[in-house]
């Protein structure tokens, strides 16, 4: 799956959610059932808890269990006895899309970017950044990588001068 799509009926979902910690943790929710409505065809997600919180960006696995029963607690999930997590809400995939997740370990990147743009996405990887200066195009890694190739190109084009 090369992406998944935030429409509107989810944003409205999402919006309604009291502190934009729960907001990310569901988007992160929403994100990985759509993923596995389209694999399989299934509606429960089976994701650690460490692995939801770094993809929604939430620094500890304790304030995810918080999360995640604030969530049950305003009937947008389930949680059932082996820890998998069922969306109670609509998993409806059209093409009018808010925003679109193609990076699926930063989701909370993507949704902090649509509501309040200071993330943007690497030119070279897709990867969700955030935005320090109007200049930066590229994240660290391919930063470093494009800065290597630039000074191995002027490398071997100096080699060829002098020849």
């Amino acid at each position: 799956i090369k992406y998944i799509g935030i429409n509107k009926n989810d944003m409205d979902i999402i919006e309604k959610m009291p502190n934009i910690e729960l907001k990310k943790v569901l988007t992160s929710i929403i994100v990985l059932c759509k993923i596995k409505h389209r694999t399989t065809g299934g509606k429960y997600i089976n994701v650690k808890y460490s692995a939801l919180s770094k993809m929604s960006h939430i620094k500890s696995t304790s304030k995810i269990r918080e999360l995640l029963y604030n969530l049950v607690k305003l009937d947008k999930i389930n949680i059932c006895i082996n820890g998998a997590i069922e969306y109670l809400g609509d998993i409806t995939d059209d093409d009018d899309y808010l925003f679109i997740v193609k990076d699926f370990g930063n989701i909370g990147l993507y949704l902090m970017n649509y509501m309040n743009h200071k993330y943007i996405e690497c030119e070279e990887c897709g990867t969700m950044m955030r935005k320090k200066n109007n200049s930066n195009k590229y994240c660290n890694e391919c930063a470093k990588k494009r800065h290597r190739m630039s000074k191995l190109k002027y490398y071997y084009e100096s080699q060829k001068d002098k020849s």
